[in-house]
């Protein structure tokens, strides 16, 4: 549906059917949405945001910047969360600020070109790099990771674009540890699938995490 002549809402359709689950179906429909429109082209750029993100005032100029300097083909940028940080309970606060430090881990790991964590939001990609890559790669529950290291196989760097989003925090204690879990549980199934290096750097990173986690917060996991 159209509603206006700059915004276009694709909904998914029922029926759609394609080798890939959860958010990455989407995703996937809306790669062959703009394949059937002709608009997986070079001149055209996909950036990737969550429905509750807001974009900061130097965002978009640093997405302009990588674009216009012909940096790399994939990138993703840093988010902090200081949307509805009140309402979310003080420890909530303390363990969502880790987040803010794990964005420097993910800037660390791009920069050294081994890209473990791809974020799936403020995340910029070229349309036909994306068209080519494609989301329909099976079931995993961290599809934005996944995607990354199917990028990496094909040769794409994933670089940084410097652009910052504002999010809020999850706002107790169960959805934190329902959305770790998540995470945790999709990073194991990304090992199951990918290959060389990157299996065994995820399958470290991930024991490491979880670790430290369980020592800092041996309640928060539920």
């Amino acid at each position: 549906s159209h509603g206006s002549n700059r915004v276009n809402t694709v909904v998914v359709p029922k029926q759609y059917e394609t080798n890939a689950m959860y958010k990455a179906r989407a995703l996937q429909y809306a790669v062959e949405f703009r394949r059937a429109r002709g608009e997986n082209r070079e001149d055209v750029w996909v950036y990737h945001l969550d429905d509750e993100s807001m974009i900061t005032e130097q965002c978009l100029p640093a997405i302009s910047h990588h674009i216009n300097k012909g940096k790399e083909l994939i990138a993703h940028g840093s988010i902090i969360f200081p949307r509805n940080y009140t309402k979310s309970s003080i420890l909530t606060r303390l363990l969502q600020s880790i987040r803010i430090v794990g964005c420097h881990d993910s800037k660390f790991t791009t920069d050294a070109g081994i890209a473990l964590q791809l974020h799936g939001n403020n995340f910029l990609t070229r349309a036909d790099v994306e068209d080519k890559v494609g989301w329909a790669h099976g079931k995993s529950l961290a599809e934005d990771a996944f995607f990354g290291f199917k990028a990496q196989e094909a040769g794409y760097k994933i670089g940084w674009h410097y652009g910052v989003i504002e999010e809020q925090p999850v706002l107790d204690l169960k959805d934190h540890a329902m959305q770790r879990t998540r995470w945790f549980r999709g990073g194991w199934q990304n090992v199951g699938q990918i290959k060389g290096k990157f299996k065994f750097l995820l399958a470290l990173r991930l024991m490491i995490w979880f670790v430290a986690r369980g020592i800092a917060f041996p309640k928060a996991g539920g």
